[in-house]
């Protein structure tokens, strides 16, 4: 390992204060013979987006770490970045972003590249050694301050830092979750009184391996550096030790060690994740503790023992394919998925043993294997051993995929949780992914193919969106992740990063940005959010890809030919007229010119900016089915493609007041500027956010700017050594002479002072191109520059500042609440900062109870040279023109005002400043913050308890008595539980013991729940009676459910229970009814379905009140809800199926009227080629049944849509098909309606109850398509498919006329009202 020899024993970089300002940080240390990249080039690409994943996930992290690795050889990119950890998530990800900045030029494109910052450290290379090695064993950097001590006791000194660095190492291993820790050492030698210290790994190393590396570093301290140099550390990939003479670090140390101290004083104010260890004086009563300790420990010895035994026996019983489940959560969700639990030896067999000529792919976490299992071709993903990652997203896919069954969603045969393997078995697709055929054998795809591959998808998406039970986000949709069967129709997988949403939710917000570049949209990578409409961003791209038959770039998003993505490019061919440059030139001209570009339409319209202009897949798929492309909407203006990913603010530069700054005055007032986001910025842009003047300039090289870098200098160095962290000044004479400030955040280090005072020394002179009046506003600090020194003399804002808003807003819809608690959270911070900080800084955090805004959090700050009165007047100024003034947004998620004088903010997210809040304000008024890691000037009040013996005793008993009396409950429940599934299995032999069924076992429900559920039956629960039983109301576990429950001894109740249950158990649509749980005891045969609160739509609609709760927009939704489950049926399910008792009464309604098509039990299975199927046992109910049907007894799909017509036709008019009105004229619905439509009055049998409130265009579209739909021949009859199309589009001109002869429908002339068949011969 020739050249990561050479990267380890790179040249030593000596401290910042020896490099030029803007070359001070990073320090890198790059490979001298480890091969380099070009510009532009796959593994370039790779790298930036590697380290913006790393930026995400690092700053997201808890323990502020990412790792990772992106592409395929050979431009395989391994790296890690870890941020120091007092930082803040929001310091965290500024430092990651500087990484992305420097990563390639600070190397020259060399692959092995270390990048070390005051804040964080990364790493990156073409091999990912460093990744799995447990020490520094590859390359590391080793820094030295280049000044010495100024005392000649060096043996002293250098003692004590070694004394310092162990006790900081133990800490950090013994102490924090984050393996991170913090020193310092208080002496008495005047040349080194005070020595600081820190000690950290990387925490995806075990404690024992930390300590290890840290170790190390310890031992040969002194062999690497000067005996006497002031300062040192050895920055490395798995372990990171530093010693300094000045602080460089937030907050109070860890490990406090006195010069004369016997041992280790911990800290008064410890890290969060720091549990100091509690100990007590000597104490005599240790006897008298283990007479009462011994007995109890011992009885719960014996019982926990007895307990486990019994336990284990049972375990061996069950089924061994159970045998561990580590790390899953037994709720609901996981409990829905245990039928479908496999052995590992069974898969092992499938397998080949997970033999590497069966692996098919390898993903993020983990390896898909093809295997056999029962005879059925499966794809095996095989999780990464270790990876708690590869958990929750086993754990997320395993939830979400039960709760999903969809044509074009790949399906779970299984998972299995044996001996620490973890896997997914998904049915086995033949031609893989999309992107093999998309990006490398193009032309075995035609147009007609991936025309239908569009449209699977679309059709996949609106049923995760919006039809599904549970509205769910993919959130990594991609042409990898779209896998295609045999005949090439697609189905969505990859389920790991999905996420539930309620139905009415529209966004969600996350810290951990995870994905694909270049398939994310702006709103994620930038803010968070995620929504439905983020997956129709990732569908346009993917459309464009396939019609385009070229891959979109990631990350930066610029191709490797131009500075121009693929978007951009059809963009602009889009609006040159020249689209069919763009096309696939794989397929010729065969393909429909219309089609494609109705295709490009909608590709480019599902990629605006605005997730509002972008439209749902719903919109989507009538845009897909629509015959031309005349109706599609018009594009917005171009979209906006480059993504920065650091920031979510948009920025605003306000009209200062009038004073004696005019000029400073009408600069503000000419730049005041809204930029609706960031997301045009070039990602290093981000910040600074830039208040530039349009008075005076001044020239590169002139007397000014010189005047300008060196006050920026003077106050870099003045700030971060000033305890206020504050520095003021002036540099030159007359015309060149420059004021300036620079105020740090009051919770930053001095190092990370002097860091943001560097990086304002860097950008002041290009990010105003030479403006005298420059404001820099960073999230570390804020500073100002200026030829005329009025700023820096006043007491408020009176000149130029600025204004910086989220661009996002709050969920909640209780904005005057929103708007008070932010005022007066704003109000208590500023209090505190003026009367309890010497710095007048303070943060703050108010807790509530709405989720729209939980939980708020606030800063202040004056530059300290205020005094307190005149920091509180500045101040308040503010808050009081917070929401009229300013003019913020009043449901703004977050917003600041950063000035000379006096900085405010508050915000949603909790990571823009260190440690607790300094403020905590509940809903219920002020209280003090609870885990307060303060600025160093506020001290909070210390308590000590002194504990006695008794109270030892306590301590020491209770949880032993605790563990005892849970081994003994344990032991109760498991005996009760015995007793219950023993007895409700009685019975399960009386069902087939199917694979359908087996998918429902998890269901079962005891009778003895049921019955207390149904007081036991009770008459007054009772909801209804039909054929094969009645149906009561329950109470079960807290949910009300509806209990159907089938007449004894009835064969007939038997079967259509089984039908019911082996149907329902695949169907998941929001529009169908629920399954919750069957119960087979005692001869009770139950099926258990959520509760409908408006029972069923005949109750309302035959009821001359009732009906009148049905407006118009009520029956439509009822028409389109219906429609939308059973095109479901038809042919998105996964089976397809024909209800075959398609009526009113079993279209059940919710609390908001929205429909569910309920009772199976007639229902049949189809194959998805099957069109059409004969009986000799006809059941339904006459006057819905379609006449070939009763005829011939042959039913298909069309025999629900004739059902469907009927019903539509009932909806429209209120009258039954079969009733007593019908019955006196000898005439039914059907030939009442068809009359009235030929004759042109079809107005009269509109029902009267809804008054003409109902626009009449779209009343008689539904007419039309009920007569459509009944129409004698099936053949002429529209699919549900269709059905949605006609009723979602805009005018009734473009739909079919019912045919010319008279619809034949067929009714019991001798009932007057509907009547349920079960058996009728045909003729």
């Amino acid at each position: 390992m020739l050249r990561r020899s050479l990267v380890a024993h790179a040249v030593l970089l000596f401290a910042a204060v020896a490099l030029p300002l803007a070359a001070a940080q990073p320090w890198p240390v790059c490979g001298s013979s480890a091969g380099t990249y070009t510009a532009g080039s796959t593994y370039e690409t790779n790298l930036e987006n590697l380290a913006v994943t790393l930026r995400a996930n690092a700053s997201s992290s808890p323990t502020l770490f990412a790792s990772g690795a992106l592409g395929s050889a050979p431009d395989t990119v391994y790296g890690l970045l870890l941020c120091r950890g007092d930082l803040s998530s929001s310091d965290c990800a500024d430092c990651g972003t500087n990484v992305w900045r420097d990563a390639g030029p600070t190397c020259n494109r060399t692959k092995d590249a270390i990048l070390v910052y005051n804040q964080c450290y990364a790493q990156f290379s073409d091999r990912g050694d460093f990744l799995a090695a447990t020490n520094n064993s590859g390359g590391v950097s080793r820094l030295i301050s280049g000044t010495n001590i100024s005392s000649t006791d060096v043996a002293g000194y250098d003692r004590a830092v070694t004394e310092l660095l162990n006790a900081t190492v133990r800490y950090a291993v013994e102490n924090s979750t984050k393996l991170f820790a913090t020193g310092q050492r208080v002496g008495n030698d005047t040349g080194f009184s005070n020595i600081y210290s820190m000690a950290q790994c990387s925490p995806d190393l075990s404690p024992a391996q930390c300590r290890s590396c840290l170790d190390g570093l310890v031992g040969q301290w002194w062999k690497t550096f000067p005996l006497n140099g002031q300062g040192a550390r050895v920055a490395g990939p798995r372990c990171y030790l530093r010693s300094e003479l000045g602080p460089f670090y937030t907050g109070s140390p860890m490990v406090r060690l006195p010069v004369k101290a016997d041992g280790l004083t911990p800290a008064s104010a410890p890290a969060p994740d720091v549990v100091p260890a509690i100990t007590g004086g000597k104490n005599n009563s240790g006897s008298k503790i283990l007479v009462i300790i011994l007995p109890i420990v011992s009885v719960a010895i014996i019982i926990a023992v007895i307990s486990l035994c019994i336990w284990n026996a049972r375990k061996k019983r069950r089924l061994a394919k159970a045998e561990r489940h580590p790390g899953t959560d037994t709720n609901e969700d996981f409990e829905s998925v245990k039928s479908t639990l496999l052995s590992l030896a069974s898969l092992q067999v499938a397998t080949d043993n997970f033999h590497e000529s069966n692996k098919i792919g390898e993903g993020g976490f983990g390896a898909v294997y093809k295997g056999i299992l029962h005879g059925q071709e499966v794809a095996v993903k095989r999780m990464a051993k270790g990876s708690n990652q590869g958990l929750e997203e086993l754990k997320n896919e395993l939830v979400l995929v039960a709760k999903l069954h969809h044509r074009n969603l790949v399906r779970l045969v299984g998972f299995c949780l044996d001996e620490g393997e973890r896997l997914l078995i998904y049915e086995y697709m033949s031609n893989k992914s999309l992107d093999t055929f998309l990006f490398e054998q193009k032309r075995q795809l035609d147009w007609a193919v991936r025309f239908k591959i569009i449209e699977g998808i679309a059709r996949g998406l609106q049923y995760l969106h919006q039809d599904s039970q549970k509205k769910i986000v993919h959130r990594d949709m991609k042409a990898s992740n779209i896998l295609l069967d045999a005949d090439m129709n697609p189905k969505i997988g990859d389920f790991g990063l999905a996420r539930l949403f309620g139905q009415d939710q529209t966004r969600e917000v996350t810290s951990r940005i995870a994905g694909t570049f270049g398939y994310m949209p702006p709103e994620y990578v930038l803010r968070g959010q995620y929504s439905t409409k983020s997956d129709v961003f990732s569908f346009g791209i993917l459309v464009i890809e396939i019609v385009t038959g070229q891959r979109r770039n990631s990350g930066p998003y610029l191709s490797e030919q131009n500075d121009e993505d693929i978007l951009s490019t059809v963009w602009r061919h889009w609006e040159e007229g020249a689209i069919a440059e763009m096309i696939d030139h794989s397929l010729g001209r065969n393909y429909s010119e219309t089609e494609v570009l109705k295709c490009v339409n909608i590709g480019l319209l599902c990629v605006q900016q605005n997730p509002v202009d972008r439209p749902t897949m719903a919109d989507v798929m009538i845009l897909l089915n629509s015959d031309t492309t005349c109706t599609m909407p018009a594009l917005a203006p171009r979209p906006a493609y480059l993504i920065d990913g650091t920031s979510g603010y948009s920025q605003t530069c306000p009209a200062c007041s009038d004073g004696a700054m005019r000029r400073r005055s009408s600069v503000v007032h000419a730049v005041l500027l809204l930029l609706v986001a960031a997301a045009a910025l070039p990602l290093a842009a981000a910040q600074p956010w830039p208040v530039c003047g349009t008075g005076g300039n001044y020239t590169a090289g002139s007397t000014y700017e010189s005047n300008l870098l060196r006050l920026a200098s003077t106050l870099r160095a003045n700030a971060s050594a000033s305890p206020t962290l504050f520095a003021s000044g002036v540099r030159g004479a007359g015309r060149d002479a420059v004021y300036g400030l620079l105020l740090c955040r009051g919770d930053m280090s001095p190092s990370d002072c002097f860091d943001c005072g560097t990086r304002v020394g860097d950008d002041v002179a290009q990010a105003c191109n030479g403006t005298k009046d420059a404001i820099l506003v960073y999230n570390q600090c804020y500073a100002q520059f200026s030829d005329s020194g009025d700023f820096l003399a006043a007491t408020n804002n009176s000149g130029a500042y600025s204004l910086l808003i989220s661009g996002t807003n709050i969920t909640s819809a209780d904005v005057a609440g929103y708007d008070r608690a932010v005022t007066e959270l704003l109000s208590a911070t500023v209090r505190y900062a003026v009367e309890n900080s010497t710095r007048l800084f303070a943060t703050g955090q108010r807790v509530g109870a709405d989720p729209g805004f939980r939980n708020i959090y606030s800063m202040a700050q004056c530059s300290p040279d205020l005094s307190p009165a005149q920091c509180r007047s500045c101040l308040d100024g503010l808050v009081g023109q917070w929401w009229t003034g300013f003019l913020f947004p009043r449901n703004g998620e977050g917003a600041r005002v950063a000035g000379p004088r006096c900085y405010l903010r508050s915000e949603l997210g909790s990571g823009f400043y260190t440690g607790a809040p300094m403020v905590l304000l509940r809903a219920d008024g002020l209280s003090p913050a609870s885990a307060s890691a303060p600025a160093p000037d506020v001290v909070p009040a210390t308590t000590l308890v002194k504990k006695n013996s008794a109270s030892k005793i306590l301590v020491i008993a209770l949880p032993v008595v605790a563990v005892a009396i849970v081994a003994a409950i344990s032991l109760c429940m498991w005996t009760l539980r015995k007793k219950s599934r023993s007895a409700k299995a009685e019975h399960l032999s009386e069902l087939d013991a199917s694979e359908d069924l087996e998918s429902v076992k998890s269901t079962l429900l005891t009778l003895g729940s049921l019955q207390v559920a149904t007081d036991n039956f009770d008459e007054s629960k009772k909801l209804g009676e039909g054929g094969f039983g009645a149906v009561y109301k329950g109470l079960l576990f807290g949910q009300e459910v509806a209990v159907k429950r089938m007449a004894k001894g009835s064969n007939q109740g038997l079967e259509e229970l089984k039908n019911e249950l082996v149907l329902v158990a695949k169907l998941h649509h929001k529009n169908l009814v629920r399954l919750v749980g069957f119960c087979l005891e005692d001869g009770e045969r139950l099926l258990v379905y959520e509760y409908m609160p408006n029972k069923s739509l005949d109750t309302f609609l035959f009821d001359a009140e009732q009906r009148r709760q049905l407006d118009w927009a009520t029956r439509f939704r009822i028409i389109e809800g219906v429609a939308r489950g059973l095109q479901y049926l038809h042919q998105d399910s996964q089976k397809k199926i024909v209800h075959r008792d398609m009526k009113a009464s079993n279209v059940l309604l919710d609390a908001d009227l929205n429909p569910k098509i309920g009772d199976f039990g007639l229902a049949r299975l189809f194959g998805q080629d099957q069109t059409r199927e004969v009986t000799n046992h006809i059941v339904g109910t006459f006057g819905y049944m379609a006449p070939e049907y009763v005829i011939r007894g042959q039913y298909s799909t069309k025999s629900d849509v004739f059902s469907f017509g009927i019903l539509v036709l009932e909806i429209v008019t209120a009258k039954r098909n079969s009733g007593p009105y019908f019955a006196e004229q000898n005439e039914d619905l059907v030939n009442v309606v068809w009359r009235h439509w030929t004759e042109g009055n079809i107005v009269e049998m509109i029902d009267y109850s809804l008054d003409r409130n109902y626009p009449e265009a779209e009343v008689q579209k539904c007419v039309n398509i009920g007569l459509l739909c009944v129409q004698q021949n099936p053949v002429d009859r529209p699919t549900m498919a269709d059905v949605m199309v006609l009723l979602n589009s805009d005018a009734t001109s473009s739909l079919p006329a019912p045919m010319a002869h008279r619809p034949i429908s067929l009714s019991d002339g001798s009932s007057g009202y509907s009547q349920t068949v079960t058996q009728l011969s045909p003729r």
